[in-house]
C-alpha cells in the first residue's frame, strides 16, 4: 500500500511540474452523489447507453490510438487525504478543441476507501473497463493498461467533454464499488 501512496505523490509532483512549465492544466470539481454527477450531462449514462462500435468515419475525436500512445490505470489507497474527492484534471487539449484529431491519451483513476483491501485491487482495476457500454457516444478498445477510445460525431456535437467523461466514470464506479469513498480522475492528452 505504501508503494501506491508514493505513486500518488509522484503523480501530484508530475502535475505540478507541468504547471510550473506553463502546460495548460484544467481542473474541475464535481458533485459527490451519483444523481448529481449525472444531472445535466448531454449524453446518456447507464446500462446499454453506449455504442458497440464507433467507426473511423463516425469519430469526432480518437484518444490513445496505438500509434501515438494510450494508457489507463487505477491507483488506490486507504488514505482518503491523498485523493481530491470529485476532482477531474486535464493536461492538454480538450475534446471540443480536437475535433477530427487523434490524441495521445492517459487516464488515471485515483480511488480511496478506508475499508479497501489488497484483495479488492483486481476489482478496482477491472472497474475502469466495466463502463464499456455505459456511456453514450464513447467506445473503448483496450487491453489492460492501454486505452484506445473514440468519441462519436453525435456525442461531440452534443458537447461531450472530459468533464462529462469524468463525471460518468465517477457515477458508474460509485454505483459498482460501494466501498469507494473518494474518486479523482486525471486525463492527459498532451503527450505520450
Amino acid at each position: 500500500m505504501e508503494t501506491l501512496d508514493l505513486c500518488i505523490g509522484k503523480l501530484r509532483d508530475y502535475v505540478e511540474e507541468k504547471r510550473k512549465y506553463g502546460r495548460l492544466i484544467r481542473e474541475m470539481v464535481c458533485p459527490e452523489t451519483i444523481e448529481e454527477l449525472l444531472a445535466g450531462l448531454p449524453i446518456r449514462v447507464g446500462e446499454a447507453a453506449g455504442p458497440k462500435i464507433i467507426l473511423k468515419e463516425d469519430t469526432f475525436v480518437e484518444l490513445g490510438n496505438p500509434s501515438i500512445g494510450g494508457c489507463s490505470f487505477v491507483l488506490w489507497t486507504n488514505d482518503l487525504s491523498l485523493v481530491k474527492e470529485g476532482q477531474i484534471t486535464l493536461l492538454g487539449p480538450c475534446i471540443q478543441e480536437a475535433c477530427g484529431k487523434s490524441l495521445p491519451f492517459g487516464q488515471i483513476i485515483l480511488i480511496a476507501g478506508a475499508m479497501l483491501r489488497e484483495e479488492d485491487h483486481l476489482d478496482l482495476e477491472k472497474a475502469q473497463y466495466m463502463i464499456l457500454e455505459e456511456i453514450e457516444g464513447y467506445m473503448i478498445r483496450s487491453v489492460p493498461r492501454r486505452m484506445w477510445t473514440r468519441v462519436s460525431n453525435e456525442a461531440g456535437g452534443k458537447g461531450f467533454s472530459f468533464e462529462n467523461l469524468g463525471r460518468a466514470l465517477m457515477a458508474i464506479l460509485r454505483s459498482k464499488l460501494p466501498s469507494v469513498e473518494a474518486l479523482e480522475v486525471l486525463f492527459v492528452t498532451s503527450n505520450k
